[in-house]
């Protein structure tokens, strides 16, 4: 077993074999030998080791970020041009046709 330094939000920053006096906000843990720092954390008394996302969820991630940034441009010229009466079905139901056409 090696000791971890664990901050108060559950990162480990820094594994040793030997302990040294801290901060009273931070603590040493034991840890198993294959804790990696700034990757695992330390929850609920046990280490949580670090899941990398696989290829198909970073370009799922990768999606939704240009997709919120489309949505918040095609919000910005609505507002601009005031395309959109809130008050008028039609231009409601024109608006949310725009946010399916939207091209990624």
């Amino acid at each position: 077993m090696k000791k971890a330094l664990v901050l108060l939000d559950g990162r480990i920053a820094e594994i040793r074999n030997d302990e040294f006096p801290v901060h009273p906000d931070l603590k040493w843990v034991d840890v198993p030998d294959d804790t990696v720092v700034n990757f695992d954390r330390y929850k609920n008394g046990q280490v949580e080791k670090y899941i990398p996302l696989t290829r198909t969820e970073l370009a799922a991630r990768d999606l939704a970020v240009k997709r919120v940034a489309a949505l918040a441009a095609l919000d910005q010229q609505r507002l601009i041009t005031a395309s959109v009466d809130l008050n008028s079905p039609q231009a409601v139901k024109d608006y949310h046709i725009a946010l399916t056409q939207i091209g990624l």
